[in-house]
Parts: C-alpha cells; structure tokens; sequence
C-alpha cells in the first residue's frame, strides 16, 4: 500500500501529468460554464417569453451538444496523455464523468432560474 502511494506521488510530481490535470480542470470548468450560460438564457427566455424561447431552443441545443463533446473530447484527449490506455471503458468513464458533473450544474442553474 504503501508503494502504491508513493508511486501515485512521483506520477503526480511529474510536469506532463500537472499540465494534463490544468488541462482538465480547464476544459471542465470552461464546458460547464459556456453550457450553463446557454442553459440559464433559453431557461430565462421561456420562462418570460415563451415563443421567443421555442424559436431559440433548437440553436440552443445543438450548441449545448456540441460544447459537450468538445468538452469530452479534450479531457479524453487529456486523460489519454496522464495514464495512456486505448480503452473502450476509459472513454465511458470519461464521458460519464464529464457528462454527470456537467448536468448536475445545469440542472442546478435551472431549478435556481425557474423558481424564482
């Protein structure tokens, strides 16, 4: 156990394994905050005008969409980089992650928004 640690410390002091975690925390941090902007004004706009909201949610989505896999793909990208492994359930791990964090704080924005 106690090698284990040790091992895990000496990965971490490494500079290509601190630039891949930057990198990460950057990418989920920039993710999540171009998607709650997005989800906080089509939120707002159907809550006080509705047509407008319908006209805007198509765009709206798909923005949503794609700011995901952009997020998902540059953490895999730096997750690949920190612990390289061409597997199938890395990606899914990945994903997962990136997409519950993700959620969590669009849902939280939309219930703060719709409730007032």
């Amino acid at each position: 156990m106690k090698s284990f640690i040790i091992k895990i410390t000496e990965h971490l002091q490494n500079e290509t394994t601190q630039d891949g975690l930057r990198n990460i925390f950057r990418d989920i941090l920039t993710g999540t905050t171009l998607m709650s902007v997005l989800a906080a004004s089509a939120t707002w706009l159907l809550k006080e005008c509705n047509i407008l909201a319908w006209l805007t949610l198509p765009l709206t989505l798909l923005l949503l969409f794609l700011i995901f896999f952009w997020g998902h793909y540059s953490i895999q990208t730096a997750v690949n980089k920190i612990m390289p492994s061409k597997s199938k359930i890395s990606s899914l791990c990945v994903m997962l992650f990136v997409s519950a964090f993700q959620l969590s704080i669009l849902f939280s924005i939309i219930r703060i928004i719709s409730s007032q």
